[in-house]
């Protein structure tokens, strides 16, 4: 896409490329919050404290794992990226936006 920026705006790049960024925005700060606050001794409420207690239990192994370090929070960015895209399109008719919840806002 560098060699042609051209296309871009025929293309819709930059319409995606903005959306996938308001998305990323909105939910990277509300990871951090949640992992900075998680307490591994309480029982898990939703599918983020699931990750986060895998990604706590791996903490500082040596195991190839998709929740260790870095992949692990850019794994549950990726998922909860997927959830809020599933749900914008799901709900786009009635503009009811409801991905906080699946992050416990």
């Amino acid at each position: 896409m560098a060699k042609w920026p051209i296309l871009k705006n025929y293309t819709g790049y930059k319409e995606v490329s903005d959306i996938v960024n308001t998305i990323v925005e909105f939910i990277t700060p509300i990871i951090e919050k949640r992992q900075r606050t998680f307490d591994s001794d309480a029982e898990p409420e939703d599918f983020v404290d699931k990750w986060l207690m895998e990604m706590k239990r791996l903490e500082g192994k040596d195991v190839k794992s998709a929740f260790n370090k870095d992949l692990g929070f850019g794994g549950l960015l990726v998922s909860m990226f997927e959830f809020c895209l599933g749900e914008l399109t799901f709900h786009q008719a009635e503009k009811n936006i409801n991905c906080h919840l699946l992050l416990s806002v």
